[in-house]
């Protein structure tokens, strides 16, 4: 599996925003609480993990920001 800066940069984010959310349910629920959220947490997880190994023709294309370099060179 190739994984990318920008892969890599995304994943470190998701995972920390998600720890994020478990500490802080830690801090202010219950334990009963915390449990289900972690329980969501990890379904949640297991099935981001399904999608992204889908093909990349599979995810959809996404809306170029800008022109391209051959585009540039068209031009002049």
């Amino acid at each position: 599996m190739r994984i990318s800066f920008f892969d890599w940069i995304r994943e470190g984010v998701r995972q920390s925003i998600l720890l994020g959310l478990s500490d802080a349910a830690t801090e202010i629920g219950s334990e009963k609480d915390v449990e289900a959220l972690n329980q969501q947490l990890l379904a949640s997880l297991q099935q981001q993990r399904i999608t992204d190994e889908s093909p990349p023709a599979a995810r959809g294309r996404r809306k170029a920001l800008g022109r391209s370099l051959n585009q540039i060179v068209q031009s002049q």
